[in-house]
């Protein structure tokens, strides 16, 4: 799926309004970037009078349509934590829990606390090295035999 800031900012507006009644103002900034890590991002800098929100999706993960949106949602609900005055608005505790289990009970929407479950696109996997393979080919039978067991 390519992903676009345009396509991030529609779905942003559509979940805004389903999701969180449209409570939450409109970031200042959408973009794509080229995570492997993380699936996305949400950044607010609060040095100024205003905070200055950026949401922010990799290009390096396989998305299918409903991954995006739980990403963006999963983005979303750190940016509706902050403006609630949550200090651990970028955390994965018990309130950002709390509000994915809201999200799931009244949309069916399931958002996942990472994004383990989502592939990276092919040409963004790491490269075997020369050792790699070495060390792949050397173990392979040993890793064999203890599935085995």
């Amino acid at each position: 799926m390519e992903i676009s800031k345009e396509l991030i900012k529609r779905k942003f507006n559509l979940f805004n309004n389903k999701c969180f009644h449209s409570q939450l103002p409109m970031p200042n900034s959408f973009s794509v970037k080229s995570y492997r890590q993380v699936a996305g991002q949400c950044i607010i800098n609060t040095n100024g009078k205003k905070p200055r929100v950026s949401i922010i999706i990799s290009r390096c993960f396989d998305f299918s349509e409903e991954t995006l949106d739980e990403t963006i949602i999963h983005e979303m609900i750190h940016y509706y934590l902050f403006l609630q005055g949550n200090k651990r608005w970028m955390k994965h505790g018990k309130v950002f829990k709390d509000e994915c289990k809201r999200i799931k009970m009244l949309y069916g929407i399931t958002i996942h606390r990472n994004a383990y479950h989502i592939n990276l696109n092919e040409k963004y996997k790491p490269k075997m090295t020369v050792i790699d393979k070495l060390l792949s080919f050397i173990l392979k039978p040993f890793i064999l035999l203890l599935n085995r067991l």
